[in-house]
This record gives structure tokens, sequence and C-alpha cells, in this order.
């Protein structure tokens, strides 16, 4: 019962992503600013055989317009976390005049995902 409506909720939720990326909705509230903590990990498969491991992208998201969100994307599963995480920070306030601050461990992979899906260094 509980893993069925976490699933619709999430299908809800993907749905409105999908909407928003094809509608290049911009920001209601445009941010001045915007700082973006962000980090990954790899979840394997359940057995040695199974190659449906992923990396997951998870970030908090701080603007002075509203409360900070929450996100988390599985990355290039497919092929739109970098569309869904742009509209997703859209949705946050992001606009082409918000200057966004991004913290990260440094991690490479995470510094070159910065700067192509950030547009950003």
């Amino acid at each position: 019962m509980t893993r069925n409506r976490v699933v619709a909720i999430g299908e809800l939720i993907d749905e409105e992503i999908r909407q928003e990326i094809t509608e290049n909705r911009t920001a209601d509230k445009p941010a001045k600013q915007m700082v973006v903590g962000i980090g990954g990990a790899f979840v394997k498969g359940r057995c040695p055989t199974d190659l449906a491991s992923l990396e997951i992208i998870t970030a908090r998201i701080e603007t002075e317009t509203g409360p900070g969100k929450m996100l988390a994307i599985v990355r290039d599963r497919d092929r739109q976390a970098r569309q869904q995480l742009q509209a997703l920070l859209r949705r946050c306030g992001r606009a082409s005049e918000t200057r966004v601050r991004v913290l990260s461990d440094g991690e490479e992979g995470i510094r070159s995902m910065v700067g192509r899906w950030f547009n950003a260094n």
C-alpha cells in the first residue's frame, strides 16, 4: 500500500518535471542568488550479475525567495537528468541573472557535471 502510494506520487512529480522541461518555463520569482549543495553516491544492483547500478545525485537548494528545497536525480538513467535538474532550479527561482554558488566535496565527477549541467565554473 505505501509502496504504491510512493510510486504514484513519484510518477506525478516526474510528469510535472517533464512538462516543465517541454514548456521551458521561467521562474515566477527570480532569485538574486542561489546556493546549491550537491553530492553523489553509487547504488549497486541487488546481485553481482545485476547491471542496474545507479548514480544518485542529491542536492539542497537555498534562495532568499523561499524555503530550501531538496532533490534527488538518477544520473543518466533516462538521459534527461540534466534537463530535470535545470527545470528544478528554475522552479526554485533560477533565472539568467541569478548568481549560483555550488558547494560539493570536490569529487571530479561532480565538478565536471557542475560545469556542464549548471553552465558554470
